[in-house]
């Protein structure tokens, strides 16, 4: 009788040990993965976002800080301009590395800056490349300038579902659940893909987000880089993180 109750308990330990705690652990576990993607997502994000702030009044001034301590319209221009950051200008040698501490640059990901003329009568946006595009432009009262930090890249394979009747890619349940708890509502945080021939996307809550037109058309790629509607053409759905700067 010992003998039985001594092998009982053996094997409920066992059992124990394989068990999960909770029903949903496995899902929880495999969402904390999944966010981690896109924490690495975010990280890249948020070092584009570190250069164009130290490459702006006022931390900088073309032509020395003194050209903007009584000059406004200096204070406006910016040290940058439309076009992808790519590790050279984001993960360089010491104080040229804006990546958080602990994150490397991705090369899976790719940060693009959109700088464009918002017309406040028509609400409609307008490219604004070149040299002096991403200047502040508040002196007209009809347009000012607008500018989107976008990052974006394929969606992981482990975190893809598939449509067997129609072959359409989307982020897994897991990917979604991952970004309503990494991102807030104020931000456009999801994925894009193809509808009608027209490049859509959609936020964490499945609703669809308008996108500026300048985005929407850009089809360009520099080097690694590719552009929101580039990897969608290549992946069928991207992920998507988008913020006005």
């Amino acid at each position: 009788m010992y003998l039985w109750v001594v092998l009982t308990t053996f094997l409920a330990m066992i059992a124990a040990y394989y068990l999960p705690l909770r029903a949903d652990t496995a899902d929880k576990e495999d969402i904390g993965v999944a966010r981690a993607q896109l924490i690495q997502m975010v990280a890249q994000h948020k070092a584009a976002a570190e250069y164009m702030l130290l490459n702006s009044w006022p931390h900088w001034c073309d032509g020395g800080m003194s050209n903007c301590e009584n000059n406004v319209n200096n204070r406006r221009k910016a040290n940058f301009q439309t076009g992808y950051f790519g590790a050279d200008v984001l993960a360089g040698e010491g104080a040229n590395n804006h990546m958080p501490k602990g994150f490397i640059y991705n090369n899976n990901f790719s940060t693009k800056l959109y700088c464009m003329k918002y017309n406040i009568d028509t609400h409609t946006y307008t490219a604004s490349d070149g040299a002096g595009g991403c200047d502040r432009s508040e002196d007209d009262i009809h347009t000012a300038t607008a500018r989107f930090l976008l990052t974006s890249g394929p969606i992981p394979e482990r975190w893809k579902s598939y449509s067997p009747e129609t072959g359409q890619v989307r982020p897994s349940p897991d990917m979604m659940a991952a970004m309503r708890e990494q991102f807030t509502k104020k931000e456009v945080a999801g994925y894009a893909y193809i509808e009608d021939g027209q490049l859509k996307v959609v936020n964490f809550e499945h609703s669809t987000v308008p996108m500026p037109t300048p985005i929407v058309s850009d089809d360009t790629a520099d080097n690694s880089s590719a552009s929101l509607k580039d990897c969608v053409d290549r992946e069928g759905a991207c992920l998507v993180y988008m913020t006005p700067r």
